[in-house]
C-alpha cells in the first residue's frame, strides 16, 4: 500500500547533520529490514514514501490530529495491507542545523505514545512485535545507562572500557559498511564521533516526549 526509500541528509556541513547521517545509516540497516521481514514496519518516513492515492483518499488523507502523521498512516495501512521498505530508492532530506530546531524535530518524532493507545489493539502481530521491541529497547537503554553509572561510580574502569569498546566497534563496523555503499565514508566516520555524544541528547528527548508528547508542530 505504501513503500519507503532510504533517507539520507542532503548536506553534512554541520555536526548535527554528520551525526544524523550515522543515525540514518545504522537505523535503516539494523531495523527496517527485520521489521519488513516481520511485516511490522515502525514508520514509512514521510519525506521518502509513495502511497496508493485511492487508499489515502478512502482513509481521509493525512491525519490532522497527530504530529506523527507518517507513523499514523503506516500503522493504519498495516491493519489490512502490507507496506515495504526499498533501500535502493534514496531520498535526500534537509536536516536541522541548530540544536533548538533539532530538539523540536525529535520531540515531534518521539511523540508516538498516543498512537500506541489508538492502534495497538487492532494491530497485526508483526506491528505489535515492533512496538513492543521499541519500548523494550528504550527500557534496555535505561538499564545500560544504569550499569554504566554504577561502573563509573565504583571505578570499574576495565568494564567501562569493555562496554564502550563493544558499543563503538559495532557502530563503527555498521557505519563503515553502509557508508561505503554510498561513497560517504569520510563524512560518516566524522559523524560517528559526534553521534556517540548526541545520542544521549536523543535519549533525553525521547523519554521527555514519552512522558509529555507534543500535540502540535
Amino acid at each position: 500500500m505504501g513503500v519507503c526509500g532510504r533517507v539520507l541528509p542532503s548536506r553534512t556541513f554541520h555536526s548535527l547533520q554528520k551525526s544524523r547521517l550515522v543515525e540514518y545509516l545504522c537505523g535503516q540497516r539494523m531495523y527496517k529490514p527485520l521489521q519488513t521481514r516481520c511485516k511490522g514496519l515502525w514508520v514509512l518516513a514521510g519525506c521518502a514514501t509513495i502511497w496508493r492515492t485511492w487508499w489515502l483518499l478512502e482513509n481521509g488523507g493525512f491525519p490532522s490530529d497527530s504530529v506523527v502523521e507518517d507513523l499514523e498512516l503506516t500503522w493504519k495501512a498495516q491493519k489490512d495491507y502490507l507496506v515495504n521498505y526499498n533501500p535502493d530508492a534514496i531520498c535526500f532530506t534537509e536536516d536541522p542545523e541548530t540544536l533548538k530546531s533539532y530538539a523540536k524535530q525529535l520531540k515531534r518524532w518521539f511523540s508516538w505514545r498516543p498512537s500506541v493507545r489508538k492502534h495497538f489493539r487492532e494491530a497485526r502481530k508483526g506491528l505489535k512485535f515492533t512496538i513492543l521491541w521499541v519500548i523494550g529497547e528504550s527500557l534496555g537503554f535505561l538499564v545500560y545507562l544504569g550499569i554504566m553509572i554504577y561502573l563509573l561510580v565504583t571505578l570499574q574502569w576495565p568494564l567501562v572500557c569493555l562496554m564502550l569498546g563493544v558499543d563503538a566497534l559495532i557502530l563503527s563496523i555498521v557505519t563503515y559498511l553502509e557508508a561505503r555503499k554510498i561513497f560517504m565514508v569520510k563524512q560518516a566516520m566524522l559523524g560517528l564521533i559526534r553521534y556517540f555524544f548526541i545520542r544521549y541528547v536523543n535519549a533525553f528527548l525521547f523519554f521527555k516526549a514519552l512522558v509529555k508528547p507534543s500535540k502540535k508542530w
